[in-house]
């Protein structure tokens, strides 16, 4: 309809919805500037980013870009696909091979754990693409956990789920992970919260 009312009637879109506005993809570009500040000059190895309409990544690889072009910066970091959000039209393992159809040399995702981990491994190195980060498992997401590193008293929990993502980080060649902290809960003391957080960590 948006593409139907600017044919006919020669209307500007300007919606946040990338595709159909051309300058959405500039303003990310000044986190790319504040990346680069803040590490004074040096460029990072990844950048990890979520994915709707990919927006945001485009607009920080032409920061970036930009930024290479004029001599500021001497090299590009790497930008990984996020496969839960990418890709979505395919099964979870066939999206390593359409990341790396698309061009990205590296993936990242949520949770793998719904897979075994040399079924993960394979379709990555069959893909010929380097798995850059993923989560540690989160509990039960639908009853609202999102981990349990800074949650008092699921200190077991935690290190369940953190020998399982080493167990898939090692079979993966993956040397980063997520750790979720969890939810602030009502009656949730925050100084404990913290200092469960700071030794699990």
């Amino acid at each position: 309809m948006l593409r139907m009312v600017i044919n006919n009637y020669g209307w500007y879109p300007c919606p946040s919805f990338g595709p159909f506005n051309p300058y959405q993809v500039e303003g990310p570009k000044t986190i790319s500037y504040e990346i680069i500040e803040q590490l004074k000059g040096k460029t990072p190895d990844w950048i990890l980013i979520p994915v709707g309409s990919a927006c945001l990544l485009s607009g920080i690889w032409k920061g970036f870009r930009d930024f290479l072009k004029i001599g500021i910066i001497d090299s590009m970091p790497k930008f990984a696909a996020n496969l839960s959000m990418m890709f979505q039209d395919f099964p979870f393992l066939d999206r390593f091979s359409a990341a790396a159809s698309a061009g990205f040399k590296g993936v990242e995702f949520l949770f793998p754990y719904d897979h075994p981990a040399e079924e993960v491994a394979k379709a990555a190195k069959d893909a010929g693409v380097e798995v850059a980060l993923f989560n540690l498992p989160p509990g039960d997401w639908t009853k609202g956990e999102r981990g349990f590193a800074a949650m008092p008293g699921r200190q077991n929990d935690f290190d369940e789920a953190l020998n399982k993502a080493m167990f898939y980080a090692e079979a993966l060649g993956c040397n980063r992970l997520h750790c979720m902290a969890g939810l602030v809960t009502e009656n949730m003391d925050l100084a404990e919260a913290r200092a469960t957080y700071i030794s699990n960590l």
